[in-house]
């Protein structure tokens, strides 16, 4: 989790700090040390010029992570929606129940059991090809909707985690 801004100098050698690194710790990218600006301290609230700008890159960073994780969702949403193809899914189960149905009438009415048997003849490999083909869609895109949740629960994070920023300056 890096992000940049302006306005934090570095006590150990006074370079701009621009790396956020936690809550309250920031990295000084000159010098490599780590420390922590308090974000509630009266003194820092007191610097008007630096709790706008911090609550500036804190809002863009909020509402750039919100457009992601919107963009995420929809991409998840969407590889599930190929994943689990429900068309699919009812298409077997009718297929399926044609093909039993078909089974025990040819095996009751002899008159028929020609019609019956191609009717199961048919229903069979059709039921058997779009299983795999069902299948297949999920081994194809359901990795995809992961990540994309992944990414999205990754998003959720730093919209919390700037939401805590930003109250912390507002308070």
């Amino acid at each position: 989790m890096k992000n940049e801004f302006n306005g934090v100098r570095c006590p150990h050698c006074g370079a701009m700090c621009k790396t956020l690194a936690g809550e309250d710790i920031f990295l000084c990218e000159y010098c490599g040390e780590k420390f922590v600006f308090d974000l509630s301290d009266p003194k820092t609230l007191k610097n008007k010029e630096l709790t706008s700008e911090l609550k500036n890159f804190f809002s863009e960073e909020k509402e750039r992570f919100s457009a992601d994780f919107a963009k995420y969702k929809w991409l998840m949403k969407y590889y599930l929606k190929k994943a689990y193809r429900k068309k699919f899914k009812t298409a077997v189960a009718v297929f399926t129940a044609i093909a039993v149905f078909a089974f025990l009438l040819s095996r009751s009415v002899p008159a028929v059991k020609v019609l019956f048997s191609v009717i199961l003849a048919l229903c069979v490999p059709l039921c058997a090809g779009m299983f795999f083909f069902f299948k297949a869609m999920y081994k194809k895109y359901h990795p995809a909707a992961m990540f994309y949740a992944q990414k999205a629960v990754e998003c959720e994070r730093q919209i919390t985690f700037y939401n805590k920023l930003i109250s912390k300056l507002t308070d």
